[in-house]
């Protein structure tokens, strides 16, 4: 019953790459399949494409299918196999997501409040933050006017020092 299932909703495929490779037949491309092989051929072709990818869908594999045979034909002149076919296939283009719905004016000035909330959080724990540097920043200019004066006071004192001993 699955395997009924899935060959139902597959069909699609099957008259997608059907379509392909009939576009491709008419063009007699050096190395295309006898005519009464074709259909054998179909089936490799949807075979190998069907293993490609287990969620296969109508809206969003169909033009991709027939954008890969467009390219097939575009591009070889014998005939191509399968692999190429899978190597064409463009990426899914996904459906637009649904706009959201507009927001009600209570709506709209409860967000408009909260972000008024985080600004002023964000702007005081910036204010904060430059505080803060301000006074490391004081602090170290502090410790090195400190560390300046005691190297004064030692010069200083090495210099009493050197001037009190008589010269030799």
């Amino acid at each position: 019953m699955e395997a009924q299932q899935k060959e139902k909703d597959l069909t699609w495929l099957r008259k997608a790459i059907g379509n392909g490779l009939m576009r491709m037949y008419s063009l007699r491309l050096k190395g295309a399949p006898a005519e009464d092989m074709i259909e054998v051929v179909a089936e490799v072709w949807l075979d190998a494409v069907m293993d490609l990818n287990k969620d296969w869908q109508e809206s969003l594999d169909y033009p991709r299918v027939e954008k890969a045979f467009t390219r097939l034909i575009q591009l070889y002149g014998e005939w191509p196999a399968p692999k190429m076919l899978i190597e064409e296939l463009p990426p899914r283009k996904l459906p637009k997501l649904l706009q959201p719905a507009p927001l009600s004016h209570e709506e709209s000035v409860e967000i408009l409040k909260m972000l008024k909330v985080n600004k002023d959080m964000v702007g005081s724990k910036i204010a904060q933050r430059k505080i803060q540097e301000e006074k490391e920043r004081a602090e170290r200019h502090q410790r090195w006017v400190e560390h300046i004066e005691q190297k004064k006071r030692d010069f200083a004192a090495m210099a009493k020092i050197m001037g009190d001993k008589p010269n030799a």
